[in-house]
């Protein structure tokens, strides 16, 4: 069978989807192919990341190089037996990466459901969110903790500031920024 999802029909756009049925008995398969590339981390590395995600979701980091995932606990198992035989694009929520001793987090990691509560947060007003959001860099207030920030407008993530004590450094993906003029 196919579907087809035409671009003028469907919200995006566009695809199609073919489902086929096996007649007859399955075979046992194989698995060939790469070996697998998503491994558990090491002790010291969940140590690093474990400020920044909720205690009950550590068990279920993955890394990929140098990249971390969190990943969903229903699918573990289907992304272990998959990724030895298929290039998996997006297999969760990108936290970052560790840079020496240092964990870099990624933006998605601060619109996770799963970001630990008590980490720093940078609230700020409108103009500032603003700012933020045209990754412009913003100055920090004196309450404001030194290092990794989650700014917060109306109590909702915006993204990553590394506060450095005079000046902070914007973490916003530039493909996220804002372009236009918003006066």
């Amino acid at each position: 069978f196919g579907y087809r999802f035409f671009p003028h029909l469907v919200n995006g756009e566009g695809f199609f989807i073919s489902a086929f049925r096996k007649t007859g008995e399955a075979e046992p398969t194989e698995r060939r192919g790469r070996k697998k590339t998503i491994e558990k981390p090491t002790k010291e590395e969940l140590n690093i990341i474990a400020p920044y995600i909720e205690e009950k979701v550590l068990s279920y980091v993955m890394k990929q190089k140098e990249h971390f995932f969190l990943i969903n606990e229903k699918i573990e198992s289907d992304l272990n037996f998959f990724s030895g035989s298929l290039n998996i694009r997006k297999k969760g929520t990108l936290l970052g990466e560790i840079k020496g001793k240092d964990f870099i987090p990624n933006h998605e990691l601060a619109l996770s459901i799963h970001l630990n509560k008590g980490i720093p947060a940078a609230p700020v007003e409108e103009e500032p969110a603003l700012k933020f959001l045209k990754k412009a860099d913003i100055k920090p207030t004196d309450e404001t903790p030194k290092g990794f920030c989650v700014v917060r407008f109306q109590n909702q993530a915006l993204g990553w500031i590394k506060n450095l004590g005079n000046r902070a450094n914007n973490y916003l993906p530039k493909e996220w920024r804002i372009l236009t003029d918003i006066s």
